[in-house]
């Protein structure tokens, strides 16, 4: 996974989808798109106050990413596991490290302020699972826009801001 250390993609407000999908593409050797061109292609919803703060940004569906893979012709396939498949952190970072070790992209949909101990309804993000450092730690790229950058997190408080926002782990190959 260090393939990550030099394709950081910094996301445009509410972009952090498409930014991830970048640094993924990147990752498997494409780089004909840019966070701009994937945005292009989903539904990207503005911060307003007329619309819910959960609705924001991409609004990923199932096969929203194989269907763009397909597309575009891009030889990589998402498989999504959702994270009521895992009774607790220990079987989800076992999945994680299993996934990393076959070179698939591993990126998490997760209540952002619930991975940082506040346990409020806030904005729902994604990053990339870059490594797993212990059974208590991992190493994440977080694609901002503010304080965008790799980022230590506690396995624990991963899988309940997962459970928080009722997503998982997005698993491309």
């Amino acid at each position: 996974m260090k393939k990550y250390l030099e394709q950081i993609v910094v996301s445009k407000p509410n972009w952090c989808v498409p930014a991830v999908i970048e640094m993924g593409l990147k990752h498997h050797g494409i780089d004909t798109f840019s966070q701009q061109d994937i945005a292009k292609q989903f539904n990207i919803v503005p911060a307003t106050d007329e619309v819910e703060h959960k609705k924001w940004g991409a609004q990923i569906k199932e096969n929203t990413l194989n269907d763009f893979f397909s597309a575009n012709l891009i030889p990589l396939h998402e498989e999504f596991i959702p994270i009521g498949h895992f009774m607790d952190d220990y079987f989800m970072v076992e999945k994680i490290q299993e996934l990393l070790e076959n070179d698939v992209s591993v990126v998490c949909g997760y209540n952002y302020t619930w991975l940082y101990g506040n346990q409020e309804d806030t904005f729902q993000h994604v990053s990339i699972i870059i490594e797993v450092l212990s059974k208590n730690e991992l190493c994440i790229l977080d694609p901002g826009p503010k304080n965008a950058g790799y980022k230590i997190v506690k396995t624990e408080d991963l899988y309940y801001a997962i459970r928080a926002a009722k997503d998982g782990l997005w698993c491309i190959s």
